[in-house]
This record gives C-alpha cells, sequence and structure tokens, in this order.
C-alpha cells in the first residue's frame, strides 16, 4: 500500500479576485510561518491618502507603496492567507 504524500500550499486570498498560490512546502509549520511573515508585512503597508490630498502626496504614497509590496513574499496585501494541504499526485521527494 502506498502512503499517501501532501504538501502545504500557501494562498494569498482577496474576496473580489479568489486566490493566487504563493508557495508550496512539505512542512506544514514552513507554510504557516511564511502566512505569519504575509501578515506582520500587511501591518506596514503605507497608510493610503485621501481623496483631499495633493498629487504630491499620491505620487509619494504610490512610490512608498509599491517599494512595500516588492518587498512583501505575496507581492503585496491580500485579505487573508490559507494553508491548504494537497495530496501529491505522482512525482518524486
Amino acid at each position: 500500500m502506498t502512503t499517501k504524500r501532501y504538501v502545504y500550499l500557501l494562498n494569498a486570498c482577496t474576496d473580489y479576485e479568489g486566490h493566487h498560490t504563493v508557495a508550496a512546502f512539505l512542512d506544514k509549520s514552513d507554510a504557516e510561518s511564511l502566512a505569519t511573515t504575509c501578515r506582520a508585512m500587511d501591518s506596514l503597508r503605507p497608510d493610503c491618502p485621501t481623496a483631499q490630498d495633493t498629487a504630491d502626496v499620491w505620487e509619494k504614497f504610490y512610490k512608498k507603496s509599491n517599494r512595500w509590496a516588492k518587498k512583501h513574499p505575496a507581492g503585496g496585501r491580500y485579505d487573508e492567507y490559507a494553508v491548504i494541504r494537497v495530496e501529491l499526485k505522482g512525482g518524486v521527494l
């Protein structure tokens, strides 16, 4: 009898666009650790200006936001990060 093998996917989810798979791991704790890192990065996202702010303020925000997104492990902010267990079919590990 073959033992089932699993991988753990970290999915970055939005309420309006579904999800994006960020990474796959053999160990669930590694996936959960990256999810925690993503949530921590979300808290560092620059605050969005208001409609009353000047174009200069918005330009600075866009630059900061782009720098922040490049550093984010998921590539930007998402509404939730989910670790999903998936059975590995075929392949060699």
